[in-house]
């Protein structure tokens, strides 16, 4: 790819206006930043592209600890980024916090013309569409020029979702069947399935192979539409039931309460949730108790196959479980459990801490101080809110062995 500068704003949320800190990245490396205490929705990316021949821009949303680990996300992809990404921000958040899905980064790709990008080629010139059909240009757009750039200046794993609507969703749906190695799950929102005498339909029964491998997964949605929309997501599924290989995992879902433009959020909610519907162990404990560590271990190699990138043990898990067994009396067990969250994360502050707690209840109380010592430590590195609290740990336990003396 040519030299691309590019221009990173984060946006800040206040109740009367959004401030703006500009950090510039030059081929992909960041050169300043500016550190605000408010709390960012986004960061804005200008991107110079060759392809479409325009500047493009996309808002970037990461994990809130995003600054304070070294974790890999995956990456979703959002249509009409600049309408969208505040309720999908809020829903990936929401999820991952009660833990049924992976913490993720949103790029929200803003629109300039939104025909155009997101409408395959036509048969015959609509004079009423001057633009349309520039939905292959788009995706070399994003596969090119767009996620090389998020790969480089974030820290990603290679598991990308694309979520779109309306137009977008007939983008995603295109997509789907004519590059299906560059996303690896799609949400479809009331896709326009009507466009170009039903291209992506006809699409779809013509290259679909039960004997043909195709891991993807598709989740379509529609709302409460008019009968044309409703009858060609209905031929699309019948197709999808007869024709789909057993690795091509799709779902549908109708909202016949929600009109067009209110279904994204409750589609967004249901299709994330319908992809990584394993993700969550319900109950850790009962698996502990009847399988050991091996259990756990099992949940995130059948994760790690399924999603295709190493995905370990959550290390909220190892810790509650630790603690689970410390509760039990079974010291040594919980103390080899912590041990092995530390090593899985080593800059967890967190992990340390907890680690720590456990010599304290062996009465270990060196290994207690040394590792309060690098929770504190790292507690400093990453500027974490609670550094104050992890360091009087130091303090506390130096008076414990002082009076062991």
């Amino acid at each position: 790819m040519n030299k691309v500068i590019l221009n990173i704003k984060a946006i800040h949320l206040t109740l009367k206006t959004l401030c703006f800190v500009m950090i510039v990245i030059s081929n992909g490396l960041i050169l300043n930043a500016k550190e605000n205490s408010e709390i960012p929705l986004a960061q804005v990316l200008k991107v110079n592209s060759k392809i479409l021949n325009e500047d493009r821009y996309a808002l970037i949303h990461t994990p809130k600890d995003y600054g304070k680990k070294n974790n890999k996300y995956p990456v979703i992809y959002l249509l009409d980024g600049d309408t969208h990404l505040s309720h999908v921000s809020g829903v990936v958040e929401f999820l991952s916090l009660n833990k049924l899905i992976p913490e993720m980064i949103v790029v929200a790709i803003t629109n300039t013309d939104r025909v155009r990008d997101f409408t395959p080629e036509l048969k015959l010139k609509n004079d009423n569409l001057p633009t349309a059909g520039g939905a292959d240009n788009f995706r070399q757009f994003i596969s090119q020029e767009l996620m090389p750039v998020i790969e480089k200046n974030y820290r990603t794993e290679p598991y990308k979702i694309l979520i779109g609507h309306s137009f977008g969703g007939l983008f995603a749906v295109y997509d789907t069947f004519h590059s299906p190695n560059l996303f690896n799950a799609t949400i479809s929102i009331s896709p326009t399935l009507w466009w170009n005498e039903k291209s992506q339909i006809n699409k779809a029964k013509k290259d679909l192979d039960k004997s043909a491998p195709f891991n993807r997964f598709l989740y379509l949605s529609m709302a409460n539409e008019r009968q044309q929309m409703q009858a060609d997501v209905q031929e699309l599924q019948s197709i999808l039931k007869k024709q789909a290989p057993v690795d091509f995992k799709w779902h549908f879902e109708s909202f016949p309460n929600e009109s067009h433009s209110s279904t994204h959020h409750l589609s967004t909610y249901n299709g994330l949730k319908q992809l990584f519907q394993n993700w969550k162990i319900m109950d850790p404990y009962d698996l502990f108790d009847k399988k050991g560590l091996a259990g756990i271990n099992q949940h995130y190699v059948n994760l790690t196959q399924q999603y295709g990138y190493e995905i370990k043990p959550l290390e909220w898990q190892i810790n509650d479980l630790g603690y689970y067994l410390l509760e039990q009396d079974k010291k040594e067990i919980a103390l080899n459990l912590f041990l092995k969250n530390v090593d899985t994360y080593p800059e967890s502050i967190n992990a340390q801490d907890s680690l720590a707690d456990a010599y304290l209840n062996l009465s270990n109380f060196k290994s207690a101080q040394q590792t309060y010592i690098r929770a504190c430590s790292l507690a400093h590195k990453y500027q974490h809110e609670g550094k104050d609290w992890f360091c009087n740990r130091v303090k506390e336990v130096a008076i414990q062995i002082s009076e062991k003396l």
